[in-house]
């Protein structure tokens, strides 16, 4: 599966759209921690599919940026090693830049 194949039926959207939808799915019951979740075990999903396809090692530097997609990253990571990768993570930004 190509990414256009894997993009078909998705839809881009601003950071403001985000927030808004976000903000609805909290409003009726989800949690920042699912979503963080969910995006981290797809993405793990998508780097074990890529390895495998293309038989390289199952080693995995995660380049970590700051706030919310920066969790994403250290969740499949989390994912990536109960499946056996060697996983390092490495914070592009400082620790002050950062949300606390």
């Amino acid at each position: 599966m190509d990414n256009n194949e894997r993009l078909e039926g998705h839809k881009v959207v601003t950071a403001h759209e985000m927030q808004r939808i976000e903000g609805m799915a909290f409003a009726s019951g989800s949690s920042e921690e699912q979503f963080m979740d969910n995006a981290g075990k797809a993405i793990a999903a998508i780097v074990e599919e890529y390895i495998e396809e293309n038989e390289i090692a199952r080693s995995v530097t995660l380049l970590v940026g700051k706030g919310n997609n920066g969790g994403d990253a250290y969740v499949a990571g989390c994912y990536l090693i109960d499946k056996g990768f060697a996983v390092q993570a490495l914070h592009v930004y400082s620790l002050d830049a950062c949300k606390k």
